[in-house]
């Protein structure tokens, strides 16, 4: 039985996660000859396994594309579909720059350096609703390519808050790459209100509430904010 993501507690989200991927910005592998992985891969939840669905495979090179075709020859890969050129013949629906903003912003890493006091809660959604959540957010996000798109985005977009908070912002330009900046720029005007909040901050806020977590009554309380802004998003 799969777990619904909203069921896990909230607080996860920074404790299990180690500052050097919120410091990382090569979510793409960019060095690689090739790469393997799932994000704009179709998938079916209700029938495919994470083991034995279908992956994306970005070739960047000759060298890749050697590799590729000897696994191929190997019987050991089986390509489905080309891609073309950037993944331009994959699928790709919907729109994701709305919905990358809702998840920097509910993200909670952000709201403990923008929110005085955010605690993270230590429960999450019961499974009756995280599951409710789960099938309609399948369907409201973007699909294929797109939601590649989104995941690099709200990654880029958090990682660059927590660098500005805790590095500093002269810190920040010198350790963010050039092409995570501009991929960027298309946010900058709704990103500012949230720099504004954490500035002042200088990382204190991250380091104070990373230890800290809620529970009981309280950690239900505090987590029904973030249900509602991911429930909100459907409508």
């Amino acid at each position: 039985v799969k777990a619904a993501f909203m069921t896990l507690p909230p607080s996860i989200g920074i404790s299990a996660i180690a500052p050097s991927c919120y410091a990382c910005f090569d979510y793409t592998n960019g060095l690689a000859d090739l790469v393997v992985g799932y994000m704009g891969a179709p998938f079916d939840g209700r029938s495919d396994e994470m083991t034995a669905a279908p992956l994306m495979v970005t070739v960047r090179n000759a060298h890749g594309a050697s590799m590729l075709q000897a696994a191929c020859a190997a019987g050991r890969v089986v390509v489905e579909t080309d891609g073309g050129h950037g993944g331009a013949a994959l699928p790709s629906g919907g729109d994701r720059r709305s919905v990358v903003l809702f998840t920097v912003k509910g993200d909670p890493l952000v709201r403990s350096l923008t929110e005085p006091g955010f605690v993270p809660a230590a429960q999450g959604a019961p499974p009756w609703l995280g599951n409710i959540m789960a099938s309609a957010l399948v369907r409201a996000l973007p699909k294929g390519m797109e939601f590649a798109r989104y995941s690099v985005d709200y990654h880029y977009l958090r990682n660059q808050l927590y660098m500005e908070a805790t590095r500093g912002p002269k810190r920040a330009v010198q350790h963010v790459p050039r092409y995570a900046i501009a991929l960027q720029a298309a946010y900058q005007a709704d990103m500012q209100s949230l720099r504004q909040a954490i500035l002042p901050q200088q990382g204190g806020a991250f380091e104070e509430t990373n230890a800290k977590t809620a529970d009981g009554v309280g950690a239900a309380a505090l987590a029904a904010p973030l249900w509602l802004r991911e429930v909100l998003l459907l409508f």
